[in-house]
């Protein structure tokens, strides 16, 4: 079992909150009393390496409720593949990096608009929307100052999403969040660019490999990454408990 002071969501949801891992080799008598010393909590939130069903039951008997799969998906990079019709709309589209903070305010801005409406703290009646959208702008600038790059994605000069990533060593690199603008999601056919331009990203810094991880509340980003090349390598199943009030 990892355990995780996860202090920055202190900070991002005025809350709280540890990060616990349960691994198949943990006993439930153990997790059960890891567990009861994190009662005074805020919020916690569970990692189960699946499948592990005894613990699934453990922790629905201990008033955690299952919020998402987390699903860990990789891509070898010779296996990126766009449809003929993605090809046409992929020669329109291009990215640009952001580093001016004019551009980054704007961005923000984009970010409160509701912009991850599957996220799990969107979703949680515990949690704001307004507290979601902070969520995401604290971490994306914690990441870029530990050297993430944030690039917005542009078809026919308007800008339309984004996408940020990060190297995770010689070969692999981490492209840990994207998404279309709001009022871009109905425009049909563009879609695929908020993973084809990261994959281009990569393969033009020489990179292999991309790992990243989708939540089973997004269908449609996780069929977009099967759709081109990814493969799942491993399935978190993530249950939460709010012990008080927020």
């Amino acid at each position: 079992m990892k355990i995780i002071n996860a202090s920055w969501e202190e900070r991002n949801l005025g809350v709280t909150c540890c990060e616990v891992t349960i691994e198949k080799d943990d006993s439930l008598s153990y997790v059960e009393d890891e567990l009861s010393r994190l009662s005074s909590v805020q919020y916690l939130v569970i990692k189960v390496d699946a499948p592990n069903v005894e613990a699934h039951l453990l922790l629905a008997k201990l008033g955690y409720t299952f919020i998402e799969a987390n699903m860990n998906m990789f891509l070898d990079v010779r296996n990126y593949r766009l449809s003929a019709l993605e090809q046409r709309f992929n020669s329109q589209i291009h990215y640009r990096k952001l580093m001016e903070k004019e551009e980054l305010e704007r961005f923000e801005a984009e970010l409160d608009k509701g912009l991850f409406n599957t996220d799990r703290i969107y979703l949680d009646p515990n949690f704001t929307k307004e507290q979601s959208a902070n969520r995401y702008k604290y971490w994306i600038r914690d990441e870029i100052s530990r050297g993430a790059e944030l690039f917005e994605i542009v078809y026919k000069e308007s800008a339309i999403g984004f996408f940020i990533q990060k190297q995770l060593d010689e070969k692999t690199y981490y492209p840990f969040l994207a998404g279309l603008y709001i009022g871009n999601q109905e425009k049909i056919g563009l879609g695929f660019s908020v993973l084809a331009k990261p994959i281009e990203d990569v393969i033009q810094r020489g990179g292999k490999y991309i790992s990243t991880y989708v939540s089973s509340n997004n269908l449609s980003i996780v069929k977009l990454h099967a759709q081109l090349g990814f493969l799942p390598n491993k399935i978190y199943n993530v249950f939460v408990k709010h012990n008080s009030k927020i």
